[in-house]
């Protein structure tokens, strides 16, 4: 093949290349939208978002796509909208030639409830970060409850911003924990924050109390609790104490009722 020829190829090439191009555009110029499909992407227990919810963004936005030509449809500003949804972490939206919208959306995932005495609470999820509670859906997760004012050592109101970070991030410690140990997630029915400024566990079995004071040393403290429900303890003397003190370095203090 001569170099003539393969100029001659390469022209006829790009030039089937661009008449194609054109003839896409112009189809995709009077392409309309004839379906949206909306994937939610959730772990189990995190069901704070359906497509119908999504859908009613849209529509109360005024932009319902269908039938809207597809070079009309901005992808960014679909996600942006989608985005403002606080149960939503990521979402990615795509327009196809043949006139479809695929909206993908992952949702956060929370880990625990915090229900504080004067309101309706809000969750912490995976990431650490506060999430308002919604009634459209309540998560089975662990709740913590009681005075966290007292853990912070605060009684002025004009602070509760600055106690419910700290409350956060030592709540999103121990969550992690749980999460990281199923049996402890499993054994803990509530955390409570008590008068004296300590978190507490409350167990899903027996009417007694584990007293963690803090989060730090969690690991000490777990398992020193797991050597005294294997050495110490059985099903004839569990309910004889009101409390298990984990909060002093190296030690159990156990407290019989009264």
């Amino acid at each position: 093949m001569n170099y003539k020829v393969k100029i001659l190829l390469w022209v006829l090439f790009f030039a089937g290349v661009i008449t194609t191009t054109a003839f896409v555009e112009s189809g995709s110029s009077k392409m309309r939208c004839h379906k949206v499909n909306i994937a939610i992407n959730t772990s189990p227990g995190n069901y704070f978002l359906d497509q119908k919810d999504v859908l009613d963004l849209l529509y109360s936005n005024g932009d319902s796509l269908l039938n809207k030509k597809i070079t009309g449809i901005n992808s960014g500003e679909i996600e942006m909208l989608i985005k403002k949804l606080e149960p939503v972490d990521s979402v990615q939206t795509y327009v196809t030639v043949d006139g479809e919208v695929f909206i993908n959306i992952s949702l956060r995932k929370v880990l625990l409830r915090v229900i504080p005495q004067n309101g309706k609470g809000f969750y912490i999820d995976s990431a650490g970060a506060r999430m308002e509670w919604l009634p459209k859906y309540t998560s089975r997760v662990v709740v913590a409850t009681g005075d966290y004012f007292s853990y912070c050592g605060v009684k002025d109101s004009s602070l509760v911003n600055q106690c419910e970070k700290k409350v956060v991030k030592d709540l999103y410690v121990l969550a992690k924990y749980f999460s990281a140990h199923e049996f402890w997630e499993a054994f803990t029915d509530q955390i409570y924050f008590n008068e004296r400024g300590e978190i507490e566990l409350v167990p899903k079995y027996g009417d007694f109390r584990v007293i963690l004071g803090s989060v730090e040393d969690l690991d000490e403290k777990f398992q020193n609790l797991e050597l005294f429900y294997r050495n110490g303890v059985n099903a004839e003397n569990i309910d004889l104490y009101s409390e298990i003190v984990l909060k002093y370095k190296g030690q159990i203090v156990c407290k019989k009722k009264v």
